[in-house]
């Protein structure tokens, strides 16, 4: 006999085959409302008692942890009958068994997010040829169960440095590179001009004007703890975004060309999140003393919206010892977009906005931050501005 093909919504997450059964009493419901039958699911008295039917069904599935999701899978068998059932109407499914996921009043939507949160959950399904059954496989699975650190217990520590918290709930999330480039997305909609200070940054955002050369400008602000937040817009011509991005993310690179790194590695990494922890040491120019930042670093490059994001912040969840007569700076946050001028990430061209802060550790007057912070940004962006230039010449010569 020919096995019967299911639409996609039922073979997610291996579960198919259970829903089958739950889903041969709900059809046996289902042929009694089908054709002109089912416009009268329309009415409000007729979708009730219909959902009370299969609310019924319901209370004979015995497993808690699956009977709504075998549930929804079922009565979503076939597409007329949810389409009469749901609340949302018939603009919440598609022709092709799918669903409009940016409805998040879709039942169907509804129900393959809670999947993706439990998919974990579910136990596999075998079919010994005579009855279809929940059992889990004897064999070990191809992909294991993949624990989060969150949960002390399942906290494993591997040999050598490492990250202790958890990389998907603690670490630093996608969304806040999203939000990132959201927010500066108006600055950046004219390629080049980067370099005009927007009267909104000012007078809405709080910044004041704090540096002014040919290769950039700098926004300062006072955060509510008292250290200064810097953000620093820059447009270049002869560069392009990708070596310029190359630039903060080779580390064997930046010790070439950034003289006051002394010691720089990432330590841990976590691939499915494009995350990695750093540890990094500078020197610093006098009075500052040598400093340590050991931060989360993730990374995002965004070809639809043609954008290098990179998001860096400070953190303690690691196992990395203190070192004497080193200040380990414990607040620290740093994020920075590059963006081409054209659809090319290796044309030259690129508009670059970092906004950081860190705490100096030092009670100092003003006028000598100032000149510190003055000094060490314009100098900053010189550098990194010719070790991108650099990069631009070694790659003319190899062609």
């Amino acid at each position: 006999m020919t096995q019967e093909k299911l639409p996609p919504r039922l073979n997610l997450r291996g579960i198919s085959l259970a829903a089958r059964v739950v889903s041969h009493e709900i059809r046996d419901f289902a042929k009694k409302t089908t054709g002109k039958d089912l416009v009268e699911l329309r009415d409000s008295k007729m979708r009730n008692k219909a959902l009370k039917k299969i609310s019924t069904i319901k209370g004979a599935i015995e497993s808690p942890d699956t009977k709504n999701n075998l549930l929804t899978l079922a009565y979503n068998h076939s597409t007329n009958f949810t389409k009469s059932l749901s609340p949302d109407g018939v603009e919440c499914i598609d022709i092709d068994y799918g669903y409009k996921i940016n409805e998040p009043s879709s039942l169907v939507a509804r129900f393959h997010k809670q999947c993706k949160k439990e998919e974990q959950r579910f136990p596999k399904l075998k079919n010994d040829g005579k009855k279809t059954s929940l059992l889990v496989e004897s064999k070990p699975e191809i992909n294991p169960p993949k624990f989060c650190k969150c949960n002390s217990n399942n906290l494993q520590v591997k040999d050598g440095l490492c990250y202790l918290s958890c990389w998907e709930h603690k670490g630093i999330k996608e969304d806040d590179l999203n939000s990132f480039f959201s927010e500066n997305l108006p600055y950046l909609k004219k390629s080049g001009l980067l370099q005009q200070i927007e009267h909104e940054l000012i007078d809405q955002y709080g910044w004041n004007e704090f540096l002014r050369n040919d290769k950039c400008k700098v926004l300062r602000k006072q955060l509510p703890c008292g250290i200064y937040e810097y953000r620093v817009q820059a447009s270049f011509n002869d560069i392009s975004a990708k070596n310029l991005y190359r630039t903060q993310m080779d580390g064997d690179y930046r010790k070439k060309w950034d003289d006051y790194i002394i010691d720089l590695k990432v330590v841990d990494k976590h691939p499915e999140t494009s995350s990695e922890l750093v540890h990094w040491v500078t020197k610093c120019p006098y009075p500052f003393a040598t400093r340590e930042y050991i931060y989360l670093r993730r990374h995002k490059i965004d070809v639809e919206n043609r954008a290098m994001i990179l998001y860096q912040q400070a953190t303690d969840k690691t196992n990395i010892p203190n070192t004497p007569k080193i200040t380990r700076v414990d607040k620290y946050l740093s994020k920075i977009i590059i963006k081409p001028h054209s659809e090319d990430f290796d044309q030259n061209g690129c508009d670059f906005i970092l906004s950081y802060y860190d705490d100096p550790k030092m009670i100092l007057p003003t006028r000598i931050i100032d000149m510190a912070s003055s000094r060490g940004i314009a100098d900053s962006v010189n550098r990194m501005h010719k070790a991108a230039l650099e990069l631009e010449t070694d790659a003319e010569g190899n062609s």
